[in-house]
Order: structure tokens, then sequence, then C-alpha cells
């Protein structure tokens, strides 16, 4: 694979290369870095790259490229390039999810190594075609897949051609059509264009593409990934790694970060799925059933959602899926153990696949002056948000979007109340560690009425989706927690039985960029219920709340059998605590 630059004593980035003492390699590259932008799944883009040899007297000898990636392709033969001439090189995105594409070649040169930067970023289909990948069958199994095409136009497309690459596949035409003039899908329509069949004599890999051609001109490529196993039972994948990101403080402490769902993958094959499917491929002649599971070391480290099935002859099943845990996000381990899949076949009782739990260790830092607005001040602002990756590895963002707490309603969408928006830049991009963003801008705008609230900016990455909090405020504190309404400054222990009981833990936070005083902490008598309130000494009347750290975390409890965990601070940190109860009457 690819290395890191400063791993190679003359590998060097950018347009115009110099050498480990400072001299310049008479290497130029145009762009700097190619960004292919939005590509849609299965469609290639072409690009090129211009390699010009800048020296005045020597040859440049161009000996070949490497490139680990199934997404981007490049074409390259060895050249010689005379001084002062250059050569262009091809390179293709063809995306197979819908998510940021990113790889980085090595040029070999007789000067050193150059290291360049390809991106994009795969949008779903329009056609609603996806690769046909991560296929595993048995050996002398036949396959017949049919290919579909959906025509999202006002008109009918049509197919002027369809073929293959690779010659262990063939295509056939469905049984519903007798020629090819019945290549037309109809507005709105999705028919079955082409069935794709497959047979292999030996076991091993194979890859290859099914290429649609459209008489409108424009072209889509299918990827084909199909494993081919020997007799036996056979779990797919044979290794399972998850990713998950830890954040730490940042060096400032004015900086934070909040840390919302996790990117995982398996093997690197799944990008950023939230679970890893497990199949069970039989290729014997016989049924075999799959009656239980067991994960070896660390359990806790994962989820596993799994069901019994039978498997028949030449046929695969999914009989489970695989997660990371909370608690393992919280604990941040990097651990390593086995999921076992147990069988009634007596060659292949068991079924073992190898776990990796993998932490990445960092944050992204903001400075909350960034993020806060107040509403006493100000009517309308536009705050550039720098953003910092404080991991150890490059961080690939895809999206910034705005999004409502979990606390409200409409939790998870974009809020539509007007207050704040979110213009970003520069999207998809790759942020090497210790690197800053300034591609950011939160625009504020005054309603009436308004008291304080919080927003999030939901940042996708690579390593899962990270919020930073937007504030408005007006110099009071923050509650949040399960129950609470922050909108109408209550708190709600639901519908409540004689002599039950239940809990609510509170959050109070301060999200002004000054300190605020706690004065006074009571509860008003209701007529039904008897409150007792307990202070913790660490929060007790006179505290100073520092700012952007959540100053109590409180527990009122009344009646119910349980209660869920409490929401996403605005801010992060750990804090003395205070409580009330209350019991029916």
């Amino acid at each position: 694979g690819v290395v890191d630059g400063a791993a190679h004593a003359k590998r060097q980035r950018g347009s115009s290369a110099s050498s480990p003492g400072g001299a310049p390699m008479s290497i130029s590259l145009r762009p700097p870095s190619l960004d292919f932008g939005s590509v849609y799944v299965c469609q290639p883009k072409i690009s090129t790259i211009e390699i010009r040899n800048t020296h005045q007297t020597q040859e440049l000898h161009l000996t070949r490229v490497r490139l680990d990636s199934s997404e981007f392709h490049l074409v390259f033969p060895p050249t010689i390039l005379p001084p002062k001439l250059a050569v262009n090189i091809t390179v293709v995105l063809l995306p197979r999810a819908a998510a940021a594409a990113h790889a980085d070649f090595v040029l070999e040169t007789n000067r050193g190594e150059v290291l360049y930067s390809l991106r994009g970023s795969g949008v779903a289909s329009p056609f609603g075609v996806r690769p046909l990948q991560q296929r595993v069958v048995a050996l002398g199994t036949h396959l017949r897949l049919p290919i579909a095409l959906r025509n999202p136009f006002q008109t009918a497309i049509a197919v002027s051609e369809a073929y293959t690459s690779g010659g262990f596949l063939q295509l056939a035409l469905p049984a519903h059509q007798e020629d090819r003039e019945a290549w037309e899908v109809l507005p709105g329509g999705r028919d079955v264009i082409v069935e794709l069949l497959f047979a292999a004599d030996a076991p091993g890999p194979y890859r290859g593409s099914v290429n649609i051609e459209l008489v409108s001109g424009e072209r889509v490529v299918i990827p084909v990934d199909v494993t081919v196993v020997e007799q036996g039972v056979h779990a797919v994948p044979s290794s399972i790694e998850l990713l998950c990101a830890v954040t730490n403080a940042g060096d400032d402490p004015s900086e934070s970060v909040a840390l919302e769902g996790v990117g995982v993958g398996a093997g690197g094959a799944y990008g950023a799925s939230e679970e890893v499917p497990v199949t069970v491929v039989n290729a014997q002649d016989w049924p075999v059933r799959v009656e239980a599971f067991a994960v070896s070391d660390h359990a806790d480290a994962v989820s596993v959602t799994f069901s019994p099935r039978s498997v028949p002859s030449r046929q695969e099943a999914e009989v489970a899926r695989v997660s990371l845990s909370r608690r393992h996000v919280r604990g941040g381990r990097a651990v390593h153990g086995t999921l076992s899949l147990f069988t009634n076949d007596t060659q292949q009782p068991t079924l073992a696949i190898p776990l990796h739990v993998l932490a990445y260790r960092g944050a992204l830092t903001y400075s909350q002056r960034d993020v806060t607005f107040d509403i006493r001040e100000v009517d309308k602002a536009v705050q550039h948000v720098p953003l910092r990756n404080r991991f150890k590895r490059p961080l690939r963002i895809s999206a910034v979007s705005l999004l409502a707490p979990r606390s409200e309603k409409g939790a998870g969408a974009r809020p539509v109340d007007g207050v704040f928006d979110v213009h970003v830049q520069d999207l998809p991009l790759t942020l090497e560690p210790g690197a800053a963003w300034s591609g950011v801008s939160v625009i504020f705008k005054h309603v009436g009425g308004m008291r304080p609230l919080y927003r999030f900016l939901s940042v996708e990455s690579n390593v899962g989706t990270l919020l930073v909090p937007v504030h408005a405020v007006d110099g009071s504190v923050v509650w949040s927690g399960d129950g609470v309404d922050a909108a109408d400054a209550s708190i709600s222990h639901g519908l409540l039985g004689t002599g039950a009981e239940a809990e609510r833990r509170l959050a109070m936070a301060n999200v002004n960029p000054h300190e605020v005083a706690l004065e006074e902490v009571s509860f008003s008598a209701l007529d039904v219920v008897a409150v007792r309130l307990e202070i913790d000494e660490m929060c007790e009347v006179g505290a100073v709340l520092p700012p952007t750290v959540p100053a109590a975390a409180s527990s009122a409890s009344s009646s119910s059998a349980s209660s869920s965990s409490p929401d996403s601070s605005p801010s992060s940190s750990s804090s003395s605590s205070f409580s009330s109860s209350s019991s029916s009457s």
C-alpha cells in the first residue's frame, strides 16, 4: 500500500516537488491535487494530470505509478520526458458507494518519488445500480443475476450496447425479451436489461464488470467481484474490523468536541456501514444449520444480532450482523477476539471469524467563541468556524450539516426555525493530522421572542459523525437531559402509577463565553408530590460556573420503572451533581 510521504527519504507531495535538502526536483504536477467532486456510483468520470519536466537540461524518467484503490484507476505507460516538456496521464474515478473516496498514488521517477492525492464523493446512481461485490459462491455454482436500470427522467431511455470485461462473465437477454430493440425503459420505470451469467471451474477471486452504453451517450459500469470457494461451509467475511473514534480534549481548554456514533468497516470493504453482515456459504450437497454463536475475548466490545438458520445446498444465507458496542465507544480500547458460529456439520462444527476493534484517538477541535452568539448583542452575524484535526491520522470529511439535538422534536433533522444556517466550502476534503480547515461558516439570525438554544454542526468523516454544538445565549445556563424540554423550560416524568418511582438525570451547562454565578437552586411545592432537594457540596450556592463547562449533573427522582440515558450535553466534561427526589402520594 501507499505509505506516508515522510516514510521515504525522497518522496515529496505537491505540484512542485523538492528534494529533502530543499533543492527542487524540477517536477511539476498540475493540478496540485485532483478533486473529482460528486460522481454517480457506477458511472466513471475521467480527468487528467499534467506531469512536466521543468529541468532545463536533464531528462525525467517516469518509471511507474503505485496506486492501491478499487475506485480510482490510472492509465500510465512508462515515459521519458525531455527537458521542459510535459505528458498527461488519465485518471478515472468509478465510485462503488455513496460515500467519500480518497487515495494517494506514488509516482516513481529517476529523481525520487512524488506523492499525489486523489479525492471525490460518490452519489447514489439515478439509474438505481450498484456494484455486485463481496459475493462468495460455491465451486460448481451457476449464477444468473438480473441487471436492471431505473429511468429517473421524463422521457424514455434506450440502451445501445451491453458487454462484459473478464472472460468468466457472460450476458443473456431476459426471457421476456426477444431482440435488442426491447432495450428501452419508460419514464419512471425499472426494467431488467440483461442477465449476468457466471460459472467457474477453479476456486479463487474473479474480477470484472458489466458495461452498459445508453443511446444518450451515458455509460454505466457495474463492477463484479466474486470469490469462488471449494467444498465445505464458509463464513463471509473471513475477518471483521470495526473502527471507532475516541475523542480527547484539545490542547486549548477552550476547545472541545462531541462524538455521535462511529464509522464501521469490514476489512475496508464496507465503508461507513453501521453493521457488518455475516453470511454463511454452503458449498456442499446437503443443507447445513447454523445454530448458535459466541464471542471470545472482550465480548462487551461488540454487539451481535443472530438468527439461527438453515442454509440449503449450494446457497448462502445471512445469519448475523456485528456492530460496535456503545460501552466500547466510551472505553476506547483496541481489542481482538473471535466470533464463532456453531453448525450441525460434523466436518466443520465451528466457523471462526477473527474480530479486530481498533480505536482512533484524538478530536476534531474548535474554539467555543466561534460557535457562540449572544442574542442580546447581535441581530445577524456570520462566523467562520476553523476545525482542526487532532487525530493522528488523516481525517476525511465528506459533509457538514446542521442538526437539532436529540431532546427536541425533529431530532436528527435540519432545524426549520431559521435561527442558524451553515455554509460549507471545499468538500469533500482530507485534513492531515494537525491541520486546520476554515471552510465552515455559521450564519445567525435573531428571531422575535427567541430564547437561548443550541444546534449541532454534524461533521461526517471516516471516523464517524462528529458533533460541534452551536449556541445562541443570553447569559443564562442551559439544562439538558432525559425528559427536559429546553424550549418550555420543563421536566416531564411521564405517567406514574401510585407508589411507583422514576428518575430523571439532568445536566446544567454554562454555554456563555463568560462565568456565571450560581445563586440559588430550589423546587416549588406541588400538590401531590413531595420534593426533597440534595445539592452536592461542589455545586453549592455561590459557586462560579466557568464558561463551556457543565456545572452539574443532577438527578430528579419520581416514579417510573426505568429511565433512558441522558441527552447529549451541549458541552462535555465531568462535574459535580445535585439531586431531587419525589414520590407519588
